[in-house]
């Protein structure tokens, strides 16, 4: 339970990373304009988040992870973090939101707004910069980009004309293949290791034991023994169950620690990736980071339940 909490804490942690730096970039130029953010707006900047702790609440839900007081304090925390101040900056030299995230406007061609998406398009070299502002407010804001750099305006595609689904069938048709070929592999690998347990309460046995050494140079216990040992010696015969179980469970806690520590590496890239890029892109490069850090945290669960425990393992 404490490595799930450590989990939620650093899921906050990035999402208040994204709200301010703590050692952040400076604002270049003269300040033309300043605009906060909206409630609606923050919301779809952190939709991403949103989408991800909520998939956790339900899996919590599903697996009475946490009590519902504990469920609300944590929607309740993440909202808090939603609703802390967020400004967009427009200066002489260029644009930045914060103190994570400034940009100067030679890096940018034109901007193209799409709903309440205004998107900074890039020159050659450079990255885009994607911005959430109402399509109500934008007359508010627009002008003083304009002073920059053109706008260009697309209408909203409708959800349906978007779903390309030969081409997007195309681009994933290996990953497809490959994810089908070992799901249908796993699935025989796992129905041949025996009946199901769910539990893992029927999954230590005595002779699971015939192959193990107490030593390296010490002989294994073999089979036979273990029938002497159940007329004979019936309280080490029936220790031997306990030390099957503790067995198993020292193995399974081993490899689930080992899961949490690599879900903890996303911390350490982001630094890595920060460090070895140039200041104006550690925001961006900090959110993509982010992102797929937010993917990789369902993945455990959603694997935990395809696959339950099997016996013999």
């Amino acid at each position: 339970m404490l490595l799930v909490w450590l989990l939620v804490g650093c899921f906050f942690m990035l999402m208040l990373l994204r709200k301010a730096l703590p050692v952040g970039v400076k604002t270049q130029g003269k300040e033309v304009t300043s605009m906060s953010l909206t409630f609606s707006e923050r919301m779809l900047m952190h939709r991403m988040d949103m989408y991800a702790l909520g998939g956790l609440m339900l899996l919590s839900a599903i697996g009475q992870w946490f009590p519902l007081a504990v469920e609300l304090f944590v929607l309740l925390v993440a909202l808090a973090i939603v609703n802390l101040p967020m400004r967009y900056h427009l200066t002489s030299d260029g644009f930045a939101y914060n103190n994570v995230v400034f940009r100067r406007w030679k890096e940018f061609d034109y901007i193209r707004v799409h709903g309440a998406r205004i998107t900074l398009m890039p020159r050659n070299g450079s990255a885009p910069l994607k911005l959430i502002i109402k399509p109500s407010r934008q007359a508010q804001i627009l002008p003083y980009f304009q002073r920059f750099l053109s706008t260009r305006y697309e209408k909203p595609t409708p959800w349906y004309k978007r779903l390309h689904l030969l081409v997007w069938l195309k681009k994933r048709l290996p990953a497809l293949l490959l994810g089908t070929v070992l799901v249908f592999g796993a699935m025989v690998v796992l129905s041949a290791c025996g009946e199901s347990d769910a539990s893992g309460l029927n999954t230590a046995n005595q002779s699971n034991l015939s192959s193990v050494q107490t030593s390296s140079s010490g002989p294994a216990v073999t089979q036979s023994q273990l029938k002497q040992a159940k007329t004979s010696e019936p309280f080490a015969y029936n220790l031997a169950l306990a030390v099957d179980e503790n067995r198993l469970s020292i193995n399974f806690v081993w490899t689930l620690v080992t899961g949490y520590l690599v879900m903890f590496m996303q911390a350490g890239f982001a630094l890595v990736e920060t460090g070895l890029c140039r200041a104006k892109n550690a925001g961006h490069t900090h959110e993509r980071t982010d992102d797929s850090d937010r993917r990789h945290e369902l993945g455990p669960y959603r694997l935990q339940r395809l696959l339950p425990h099997r016996r013999n393992l």
